[in-house]
């Protein structure tokens, strides 16, 4: 008999909260893209954080070109879930995936709308006006790579831990996975599209949603049940 998981997905509940999700996800970039804000480049404040200002002269389209493909990379490592044999866990892992990446995107979006922080290429004197000002150059707080990196990363290490997958390898693709998100956030620094706080925020946000969501959908047993209870007749 195939084992069950330990997780479950909420059936109409769930489905909203990730439809909202996507759906706000889908306003804020409209908003985000529909018109570009005016940024005047005589006027721009170099009085940066001490980390921060390290990256105003990094530019590299090479970097960024390989980030976008670890992250691709990253995204489809939780697929590997799908070879389970058990119907109903892939079902279950897809959908609480699913809703990882949608909640995950809609802070990151909601974010970058609301802080409206420059890019580090909007302070690099050796580009072109154009380059500075265009209609991604407001949106740098926080890195959506760094935040689907390490969400990926963490809701696949979650999972295989809790579920016992892979038990046996579980101590090679734990420093794969890690290094990889890391990997794909440090060259966006590297490609001048982020600043370090930029990163560690979003890989802060990545890691919370990759960790929460599947934990708020974990099955209570009895032992648990009892547990609450016992904790709640003692006061």
């Amino acid at each position: 008999m195939l084992n069950a998981s330990n997780y479950k997905w909420d059936g109409d509940k769930d489905t909203a909260i990730t439809l909202l999700a996507f759906g706000g996800i889908s306003h804020l970039i409209f908003m985000q893209y529909g018109q570009r804000d005016d940024i005047n480049l005589d006027e721009l404040d170099y009085n940066l954080n001490h980390i921060d200002i390290t990256a105003i002269d990094n530019w590299s389209p090479t970097s960024s070109l390989i980030s976008d493909a670890l992250l691709i990379g990253e995204l489809a490592m939780p697929l590997v879930l799908l070879s389970q044999k058990n119907l109903e866990n892939r079902k279950t892992y897809s959908l609480l995936y699913l809703q990882s990446f949608a909640v995950t995107n809609f802070m990151s979006s909601l974010t970058k709308s609301l802080a409206k922080r420059k890019r580090p290429y909007v302070y690099n004197t050796n580009l072109s006006n154009a380059r500075r000002t265009d209609r991604e150059a407001t949106n740098s707080f926080v890195s959506g790579h760094a935040a689907n990196a390490f969400m990926a990363s963490t809701f696949m290490m979650k999972i295989i831990y809790d579920e016992k997958i892979y038990s046996d390898y579980q101590i090679a693709i734990f420093p794969v996975l890690a290094l990889g998100a890391g990997a794909t956030s440090m060259l966006r620094y590297s490609a001048g599209r982020h600043f370090p706080t930029d990163i560690i925020a979003g890989a802060i946000v990545g890691a919370a949603c990759g960790y929460i969501v599947p934990e708020l959908h974990k099955k209570k047993s009895d032992s648990d049940y009892r547990q609450i209870f016992s904790v709640n007749w003692s006061f």
